[in-house]
């Protein structure tokens, strides 16, 4: 008759999903229903269309992914990039030639980096165009004014990352990112929008609209589905009760959590089931790259039973920062995303989706024409992008390509880095407009600083895209009420785990976010376990004691009880009443019984004393940040940290090599730099 462990194990687990447990305050109340704030997915009737966001982090060096080859204006354009470039520079014999004939650019041959074939192909088939000289742009800014009239920290990873995902230099639109301005609109325009951002937190998703559904995934443990043994046959449903709909005056902070839980109960299943259902034709490289565009082709796959009508992707793809042997480095990662975009294309064209789809491929910045001392390059501003789909009007380089990369082009701030002529806020502006926001009110909460340029500035969606009619464009079709879903009707029972799989853990589950959230059980046959009804009868409602942090979860229904048939005081009675409840006025007189209790009081006692003890004698050890040393011929500034009988390394700020040892009063120091006197340092910080 002793409790259960599953059902104490299931008490514990269900207490770390409560509001209480997590938020400031208390629920006040709850009518026992199940929340889901997130709309059910109905049948759809609008034409399908997605954008992939692909952001190459830490700056593509662009400059050699298209090079100008031959039949320019300028003769010598070549021999400049040559010139500036260096041993960064690609020869002509292994670039993968494209015409450019047919747009207006210094040069009517320019040159793919020999591992881009794929982009080679769709290009020449008119599928994928080049935009020239693009960078973040607050407005457009010339040599001699740009740093006034720029307000974005140039040359930095994270303020470049973060324009290239927000495009709101002046915060206009604090708080929001293109990718979830851009969902918003949408939404707003009656489509059912679903957002994704794979190696990369959902924050790049973020607009003001939170009852889009939007997950973050990452791609190399894949999307994983919550909870894959529970401890109850219906665990969700009793997530359901402790978090359901709740009244008008209800705490907020609770609130928010419960209706983040059951929205991320809803998504991870219906997401998983997307993933785990969709059957893709090609076969994908086992790279990082292939992962996240075989993710990206399962979810386009699974649209229509998710109910989508637009999908946003942000696809985020690190290693492009090459300060060293960047020839090589850019050679692999080009590599690597060529073939990946091969087989993505493929299976787009086997769904019949390629038409319907546009991935959008973009950098923090790019790099300086000239090479560093280590084979590298560094940061710089502009570089060249390029874009992809069926529905593209390809085939072009759109933008201005420079048509003098000397260090006396009117563009070059030094070090071959170079102003952008193009902003990425003309490109959004025509891919907004492909996928459904034309209203000039709309683009403008989409792009808040497209009002900075000019319209001879910003691209129209004829202007990048060819016209091709939507299937049921102009058919009078009207949404239905017909719910539709990924999950299969007969899903197949998971078998409870064994007990000495318990306890779960759980913080770490109900943690992760909406990749790992709770998802709908379904029934498992009955097992030869301790059933869960011996403590808490699944049907019960369950609710929670309006504490802080309840240290007890109460059970309506009925009441789990100690096992009293084995204990007994000395006199022969029990030493609990008739609820279960241990008597506080009844005494037991037994020496065991004072042993017991002492016991556990000397253990704690001995372990107090031995930690007490280790810190009284531990080595001590301090920290030293930029003191200065100085004699009659040397100023020297180091900074180091040592211990009473170990010296440790000390760098000085120019990073030298290792210099003299010097013995500080029975204190090593090892330091970098000057020799100077072996002075004790008054400015020590214990640590």
């Amino acid at each position: 008759n002793k409790i259960p462990e599953k059902a104490l194990s299931l008490v514990k687990q269900l207490l770390l999903t409560t509001p209480e447990f997590h938020a400031t305050g208390g629920a006040n109340s709850f009518k026992g229903e199940t929340r889901r704030l997130l709309e059910t997915s109905v049948e759809t009737c609008s034409n399908y269309k997605a954008v992939v966001h692909v952001v190459l982090k830490g700056g593509c060096d662009s400059y050699n992914v298209l090079v100008p080859h031959s039949n320019c204006a300028e003769e010598n354009l070549y021999n400049q990039y040559a010139e500036m470039r260096g041993t960064a520079a690609l020869s002509k014999d292994e670039l993968l030639l494209i015409d450019a004939s047919s747009s207006a650019q210094p040069c009517s041959s320019f040159g793919l980096h020999p591992r881009l074939k794929t982009m080679q192909k769709l290009y020449d088939e008119r599928n994928a165009l080049f935009f020239a000289n693009i960078g973040v742009l607050d407005e457009p800014v010339q040599k001699k004014n740009f740093r006034e009239k720029t307000v974005t920290q140039l040359f930095a990873h994270n303020t470049m990352q973060e324009q290239i995902s927000r495009l709101d230099p002046f915060r206009k639109a604090h708080g929001t990112e293109i990718l979830g301005r851009l969902s918003d609109a949408l939404s707003l325009n009656n489509y059912s929008v679903n957002g994704f951002a794979l190696d990369a937190p959902i924050s790049v998703l973020e607009g003001k609209d939170h009852k889009i559904k939007k997950i973050a995934v990452d791609t190399l443990s894949g999307l994983q589905r919550f909870n894959p043994a529970p401890s109850s046959d219906d665990f969700s449903a009793k997530i359901g009760q402790l978090n359901g709909k709740s009244g008008l005056h209800n705490n907020v902070y609770s609130d928010t959590w419960s209706s983040s839980m059951q929205n991320s109960i809803g998504l991870n299943e219906e997401f998983y089931w997307a993933h785990e259902m969709s059957d893709l034709k090609s076969s994908f490289p086992q790279t990082k790259e292939g992962r996240k565009f075989e993710f990206v082709s399962k979810m386009i796959a699974s649209n229509d039973c998710r109910g989508s009508e637009r999908d946003i992707f942000f696809v985020g793809i690190d290693g492009y920062d090459h300060h060293a042997n960047m020839m090589n480095n850019l050679d692999s990662k080009l590599n690597n995303l060529d073939e990946s975009l091969n087989s993505f294309v493929a299976e787009l064209k086997v769904m019949d989706k390629f038409d319907d789809v546009t991935i959008v491929v973009s950098s923090d910045f790019g790099r300086t024409l000239s090479p560093n001392s280590g084979d590298g390059t560094d940061h710089a501003w502009s570089g060249h992008s390029f874009i992809i789909g069926g529905s593209v009007d390809g085939k072009r380089i759109l933008g201005e390509y420079p048509s003098d990369l000397t260090d006396q082009s009117s563009l070059n701030i030094g070090r071959g880095r170079l102003i952008p002529t193009l902003s990425w806020d003309a490109v959004w502006n025509a891919v907004s407009q492909w996928l459904g926001i034309r209203e000039q009110s709309n683009l403008n909460s989409v792009l808040p600083n497209r009002i900075s340029f000019s319209e001879e500035d910003l691209f129209e969606e004829s202007d990048i895209f060819v016209n091709i009619p939507s299937s049921n464009e102009g058919s009078s079709c009207e949404k239905s009420n017909v719910q539709t879903t990924c999950i299969p009707v007969n899903t197949t029972p998971r078998p409870s785990p064994s007990p000495t799989a318990l306890p779960t853990k759980m913080t770490r589950i109900l943690t992760d976010g909406p990749t790992v959230s709770p998802y709908h059980e379904q029934s498992t046959s009955p097992s030869d376990e301790p059933s869960i009804s011996q403590g808490i009868s699944p049907s019960t409602p369950i609710t929670i004691s309006q504490t802080h942090k309840p240290s007890m979860l109460y059970v309506s229904g009925p009441t789990i009880q100690p096992n009293t048939d084995g204990e007994k005081l000395t006199n022969g009675t029990s030493p609990f009443d008739s609820k279960g409840v241990r008597d506080s006025t009844a005494s037991n007189n037994s020496n065991t019984s004072v042993i017991t209790w002492l016991l556990p009081s000397l253990f704690s006692t001995v372990i107090i004393v031995t930690a007490l003890l280790i810190l009284k004698f531990r080595k001590k050890r301090y920290h030293t940040k930029w003191s200065s040393f100085s004699d009659e011929n040397h100023v020297c500034q180091v900074e180091y940290d040592y211990t009473e009988h170990f010296s440790k390394k000390a760098r000085n700020k120019s990073g030298g090599k290792v210099g003299n040892l010097f013995h500080f009063e029975k204190k090593e120091v090892e330091y970098v730099g000057m020799e100077v006197i072996p002075t004790f340092p008054n400015n020590i910080s214990k640590y």
